[in-house]
């Protein structure tokens, strides 16, 4: 199976979930324009890249910001072929979570705010508007590898905070904000997040009995996030190192009245326990990198925190600083350290800390996606748009990402193009941008066959007889490749020709 068969074979999956095929029909074409376009990906270049710039233009717009889809449908579709690459710890679920940006200049879009810049330096913040999405992706690891594994989105959803009131509004209105301000946070949408991720999972395959490992970042291990999560998530996220914790109280509760004791001593800090001898490093290897490391670190089980997950056990880890080399001839230099918590529950630390390890493939997505993909490029402006539009982006990314692995399986075979003489040829995945040159170069040729057939007055006669019945028949006149299999080509709703053309126009 060629890599647009596969891609064409997934998207199928979405027909259900359109009301009408001409909608559906429209979806894939502008998913075939999405992989193929060069340069922005505004659907005007994706209009041209269907060879369609002389026709009306209103129905691909509309596609967002009209036509009947839910995207969480489409999202639980890819959910459930991620599903089926995962060989985890228990049969589990490992997904990842993050918020990324998208820069926009248009003062009228609805969801665009003033946002701290991530890329700016750390002297000097800049601000710029843009539009804050929350991403959840799901790690696969096809042939139950850590080499091949990666992570696929299968979910993303805009979470602008609160709009500030101007200073001449009522005081209603700064109330409303105040309000709002709290319901709109990250670490707010992220818990509400992951129960729908959680409900996801349930819906799958014996679902229930599946644990999910969730993976953040330091913004969202705080209260808001972290408390009433129930039991089947087992989150991993990174917290600070002047974190205030202490020991469970463990003497004897009296009959008296009151409240019984909860917490009990309190503990060092987790710079503390780093510096301090009291407690012994201890080693593990983790994958990372293309190899594997030997990770020191440090662990302490049950604590609790008070002003966080509240009287729940947790376990803090601390990971002793990464020694590294800019050269080989340069001086040993180290990284800081990391320290995360999760739940005081009975799973081995070695596979915690390589759960959290594959988080940073999440960075990748968001690389990926707006690079690469296009994500965030489309000039729209109704609210619906500005929604759906980075989420169909988001789809077909993942479908491209899960098409590569259903077609050719989880390494770089000699199906894609030959990697450049620089390039080390070691064993390893496919990139994105591999992917996108296959995709490109597969419909190339099967537009320049279908072009030489079309000037082949013999084969054009032919494909006007009819189909015949007996295999053996199909197979003398070639509409078979093998003895149990009629097959066709796809008929492929873009032209790569046509897109690069009009790339730069």
């Amino acid at each position: 199976m060629d890599l647009i068969n596969s891609f064409d074979e997934l998207f199928f999956r979405f027909r259900p979930y359109f009301h009408r095929i001409e909608t559906y029909e429209r979806a894939r074409a502008l998913a075939y324009s999405h992989i193929i376009t060069y340069g922005r990906h505004m659907i005007s270049r994706m209009i041209c890249s269907k060879n369609e710039q002389f026709k009306d233009w209103s129905a691909d717009y509309k596609l967002f910001s009209q036509r009947q889809w839910n995207a969480e449908d489409l999202e639980f579709e890819i959910f459930k072929e991620c599903d089926q690459h995962c060989d985890w710890y228990q049969n589990a679920v490992l997904a990842v979570m993050d918020e990324t940006h998208c820069p926009k200049t248009g003062k009228k879009i609805k969801a665009v705010r003033t946002l701290r810049d991530p890329m700016s330096l750390p002297y000097h913040i800049n601000l710029n508007p843009a539009i804050r999405l929350l991403q959840v992706s799901c790690v696969i690891n096809p042939q139950n590898r850590y080499d091949t594994a990666r992570a696929v989105p299968v979910y993303l959803k805009e979470a602008a905070p609160a709009k500030r009131p101007r200073k001449n509004e009522s005081q209603e209105a700064f109330e409303h904000y105040k309000n709002e301000q709290k319901e709109k946070k990250v670490s707010v949408v992220g818990h509400q997040t992951a129960l729908l991720i959680r409900r996801q999972v349930d819906k799958l395959p014996n679902g229930t009995n599946k644990p999910l490992f969730l993976s953040a970042d330091g913004s969202f291990c705080n209260k808001a996030f972290l408390q009433n999560l129930p039991a089947t998530i087992i989150y991993i996220v990174r917290t600070r190192k002047d974190l205030k914790i202490y020991k469970p109280f463990e003497s004897p509760q009296s009959d008296g009245k009151g409240r019984h004791k909860v917490y009990g001593d309190r503990l060092p800090s987790p710079e503390e326990i780093r510096k301090s001898d009291d407690y012994p490093w201890q080693t593990e290897s983790i994958y990372a990198t293309d190899k594997f490391h030997q990770l020191r670190f440090k662990t302490i089980a049950p604590v609790l925190w008070q002003n966080g997950t509240g009287p729940v056990p947790q376990r803090l880890i601390i990971i002793e600083p990464l020694r590294y080399r800019k050269s080989k001839n340069s001086k040993l230099l180290y990284r800081n350290p990391a320290y995360f918590l999760t739940p005081y529950v009975d799973v081995p630390i070695k596979i915690l800390l390589q759960y959290y390890f594959f988080r940073w493939d999440i960075e990748v997505n968001h690389q990926d996606e707006k690079s690469i993909m296009g994500l965030g490029d489309a000039q729209v402006r109704s609210d619906k748009s500005v929604e759906r539009n980075p989420q169909f982006t988001m789809m077909v990314y993942s479908l491209l990402l899960l098409a590569g692995v259903n077609a050719y399986g989880p390494e770089r075979t000699k199906d894609y193009l030959p990697l450049p003489a620089w390039r080390k040829g070691k064993t390893r995945r496919p990139s994105t941008l591999d992917l996108v040159s296959e995709f490109r170069r597969e419909i190339m040729v099967q537009q320049l066959q279908q072009d030489i057939k079309q000037l082949d007055s013999i084969k054009r006669k032919k494909r006007k007889r009819k189909k015949p019945h007996s295999k053996i028949e199909a197979k003398k006149r070639g509409f078979v490749t093998h003895a149990d299999m009629i097959t066709k080509p796809v008929k492929l709703p873009v032209n790569i020709l046509a897109s690069m053309l009009y790339s730069y126009s």
